[in-house]
């Protein structure tokens, strides 16, 4: 190890200035001084990153500043080790390697084999354990969802939070949270949808990498006059607070309107099942089976939909059920089970017994 690079206990690898509002309830729990944050963004995004890191005074190092550092983390935390030239570079900068789960969806993307790579997985719940299980020796560490740990609290301030998106706090609130590329809904409903935001408050909060890849798409939908429109990095979990009927196509949007129990109205995109990260198991697909769902051209239902109590009453004990099977109930205290497990990651991989 290089004697001018003191080892840290913990290197969270951030790959997107997203991943910040993921790890922000675990890196709040965590002793001053334990931590550092790896900067591996895209150009554009390095002075949004360091906005972000200089508000909350997070340290960071940019990830070409460890070439030829060795393991310079007791303990590396990543979405996924993908993102880097050489996925085996993890290995390179962490003694030990932990894996935080981002979402649930793609499952061919999620359980894939380079999950072996890792020493422990922090899942949100049974699902993705029955799932890692067969691809992974790690050990399978439960979490909950430490990203919504705040929604507990900012559930109790509607008022306040439309006010400060622009809306009308006296109308009913319309979040729609679409994914990006292939799978979004972006260009299906933008009309079915946008024709509500005479009647009611109706936000938009696109995927943080569809302005950057995909900005003729991106400027179509903004030229809409939708309530509010949102991009970058904004974290979407005070959106949950405030919504009324959270709408949502592919990806990790329905299940955080699952875990924090909003209505929710699926949006079919053609196609869709035959994606390639997608997989006939993946649960974008299976939750169809219980959540309603509209296809484009049917976005006349929404109004109705959104009004319907006799539908919604039933879909309460729907998501009760589905959020039994994804995830484990740390409701507003997973970042703290996160931290608590890494602060004591190498009891737990001593004494795990692996899957």
């Amino acid at each position: 190890m290089s004697p001018s690079r003191p080892q840290v206990p913990f290197g969270f690898v951030t790959h997107s200035v997203d991943l910040l509002n993921h790890f922000r309830p675990v890196l709040e729990q965590l002793p001053a001084g334990s931590f550092e944050l790896i900067r591996c963004v895209e150009p554009d995004d390095i002075e949004p990153f360091e906005q972000v890191t200089s508000r909350h005074a997070w340290p960071f190092v940019a990830l070409e500043a460890l070439d030829g550092v060795e393991t310079p983390y007791d303990c590396l935390i990543s979405n996924h080790p993908m993102m880097l030239a050489d996925p085996e570079q993890i290995k390179r900068l962490g003694r030990r390697n932990v894996r935080f789960m981002y979402g649930l969806g793609k499952n061919r993307w999620q359980f894939a084999e380079w999950n072996a790579l890792y020493d422990a997985i922090l899942c949100f719940g049974p699902y993705q354990v029955a799932h890692l299980a067969p691809v992974t020796d790690a050990v399978l560490i439960p979490m909950g969802y430490p990203r919504f740990d705040g929604f507990f609290t900012l559930r109790h301030e509607r008022h306040r939070l439309i006010e400060e998106f622009g809306g009308d706090p006296s109308r009913a609130t319309i979040v729609w949270l679409p994914t990006w590329n292939q799978l979004s809904s972006v260009g299906h409903y933008d009309e079915d949808i946008v024709q509500w935001a005479d009647r009611y408050n109706v936000f938009v909060k696109v995927h943080p990498g569809m302005p950057r890849v995909e900005p003729e798409r991106f400027a179509r939908l903004k030229a809409l006059p939708f309530t509010t429109m949102l991009a970058g990095e904004a974290d979407n979990m005070p959106l949950f607070a405030v919504a009324d009927l959270v709408l949502a196509d592919y990806g990790g949007s329905a299940f955080g309107a699952i875990y924090t129990d909003r209505n929710l109205l699926l949006l079919d995109v053609p196609g869709a099942e035959h994606d390639e990260y997608l997989g006939e198991d993946s649960p974008e697909l299976l939750l169809r089976e219980h959540i309603p769902s509209i296809r484009p051209g049917e976005g006349r239902a929404i109004g109705s939909v959104l009004h319907d109590a006799v539908l919604w009453e039933r879909q309460r004990h729907v998501r009760r059920a589905l959020r039994a099977g994804y995830f484990f109930p740390f409701y507003g205290f997973s970042g703290r089970v996160a931290a608590d497990a890494l602060i004591n990651i190498h009891q737990i991989l001593d004494h795990g017994d692996g899957n």
